[in-house]
């Protein structure tokens, strides 16, 4: 199941597109629709995107970083709750 799924989230032509920030971009896998893929950019922003810098490997770090953000909600069993502030 894992490497079918792998293998789905790998083909650019699976994925539609459902949201776009400065710094990611998330994906809904077809078949899959419980799953998205998050993908991140080598993008810097400070300034709320005035200022804007391309930084290879960045990307890397903040996939990283969002792994780590997403397996510490599954060991605790809590995910978004609510909104504090827009």
């Amino acid at each position: 199941m894992m490497e079918d799924l792998l293998s789905t989230a790998c083909d650019q032509s699976n994925l539609i597109q459902i949201a776009e920030g400065k710094t990611k971009t998330i994906y809904e896998i077809k078949g899959h629709k419980d799953l998205v893929l998050i993908r991140s950019k080598d993008q810097l922003t400070a300034f709320n995107a005035v200022r804007k810098n391309q930084l290879e490997g960045k990307a890397r770090i903040a996939n990283r970083t969002t792994v780590n953000v997403f397996k510490f909600l599954n060991e605790i069993g809590k995910g978004f709750m609510n909104i504090c502030s827009v």
